[in-house]
């Protein structure tokens, strides 16, 4: 079966990984930001680029990949409300991003569960997918640190905090361990799907305790969730659209080029602004960041971007 295939492929490739990184951790961290390019574009990005196939199927359209100009509006003026909480109060914007990213996650591995929709659904999806934040960021803490001070402003003692993180990440760990035996022993029916999922967070979990957290992002994000969450889209649509995978991947690549060029774009503008006039901007644009690093010249914005060029 292909998906079980795919399952097998993201448990070696993360299993190669975490040996890789413990017997040549320099050259992981050098090769993690070429490694997340490819991925993104590979699968991170053209996962995402079926959204208004997934629409069209949910109203019941005849022509499954046309894109309307309803379904655009939707999308530019919902990219227009994330950026305008975002400038609002940067901390409220990344912490519903990061609730939406726990849902969205979750989603993807535990629809099968529940085909139904209930609120016990919902939950368990926020759950799962907060689980899996949570191996991240906690066993990736020092790293994720900048970002969280970024948004939120220092804490008193963040290695409290990560203690606390990792604490609750092994108790997260536990539950669903519980939780997945508990539903393979009344659904003697659903046993197979729950022990590869319960295997899947395992995997997971080492990745996250073994790796950084860049390298247990980005393996986690392309290989378990977008390249699973992929084929399970085409799986449901197939029928609806009637076409093959290999079409359906050639048919997100203009979708994919469009977000590069953004992407690009963004970049470009980091790399060839003086720094003085970017900074200037940036403290306009959100000032909330300036508050919250302390930093008198420089803002997380500014950062990342010249990271990124």
């Amino acid at each position: 079966m292909a998906l079980q295939r795919i399952y097998a492929f993201a448990a070696v490739f993360t299993l190669v990984v975490i040996v890789l990184f413990q017997v040549w951790p320099l050259a992981l961290e050098q090769l993690q930001w070429p490694v997340f390019i490819v991925l993104m574009l590979a699968i991170g990005l053209p996962h995402g680029a079926i959204d208004h196939i997934a629409s069209n199927f949910l109203l019941g359209h005849k022509k499954p990949l046309r894109v309307s100009g309803r379904f655009l509006a939707f999308y530019l003026i919902l990219m227009g409300v994330v950026a305008a909480v975002f400038w609002l109060s940067p901390a409220v914007g990344l912490t519903l991003f990061l609730a939406y990213s726990a849902y969205h996650f979750g989603q993807s591995q535990l629809y099968h569960f529940w085909p139904g929709p209930s609120a016990f659904k919902t939950g368990a999806y926020l759950l799962y997918g907060a689980t899996i934040l949570l191996f991240i960021l906690s066993f990736g803490f020092e790293q994720a640190y900048p970002v969280i001070k970024a948004f939120y402003g220092p804490v008193a003692n963040p290695n409290g905090i990560q203690a606390n993180l990792q604490w609750g990440a092994w108790g997260m760990a536990a539950f669903w361990a519980l939780a997945f035996f508990d539903l393979a022993w009344f659904n003697k029916a659903a046993r197979k799907v729950v022990f590869i999922e319960l295997g899947s967070m395992a995997f997971i979990l080492a990745l996250c305790l073994f790796t950084n957290l860049w390298w247990s992002f980005i393996i986690y994000f392309a290989v378990w969730h977008s390249s699973l969450s992929f084929y399970k889209e085409y799986r449901t649509f197939s029928a609806y659209y009637h076409k093959s995978f290999w079409q359906l991947y050639k048919y997100t690549m203009p979708f994919t080029l469009t977000s590069v060029l953004g992407i690009l774009l963004l970049i470009g503008l980091a790399a060839y602004m003086p720094e003085k006039v970017m900074e200037k901007q940036a403290d306009q644009w959100m000032p909330h960041i300036f508050h919250y690093t302390g930093l008198p010249t420089e803002s997380a914005l500014v950062v990342f971007f010249q990271a990124l060029a």
